[in-house]
């Protein structure tokens, strides 16, 4: 089932191994104003590669804050 709802209650239903969750929230600002806005699924990534277009300072802090998150979730789990 696609829904995130069914997949966490099924993660939290089966306790075997570590599980991990995170939630991207960022207003991001090529949304705004679009027919649907919003966060939508993958829009986190442009704060971990290059994005289009450049970023604004409130960016620039949460794509720096963003890669050191994954920095240390490779690191130490």
């Amino acid at each position: 089932d696609s829904n995130p709802r069914c997949a966490l209650r099924s993660a939290a239903s089966n306790p075997v191994g570590a599980r991990y969750l995170f939630f991207f929230n960022h207003d991001v600002e090529s949304n705004r104003n679009t027919p649907a806005p919003g966060t939508r699924h993958g829009n986190e990534l442009q704060y971990l590669f290059d994005p289009p277009s450049p970023l604004s300072a409130l960016d620039q802090r949460l794509s720096a804050s963003y890669v050191g998150f994954l920095a240390d979730f490779v690191k130490s789990g």
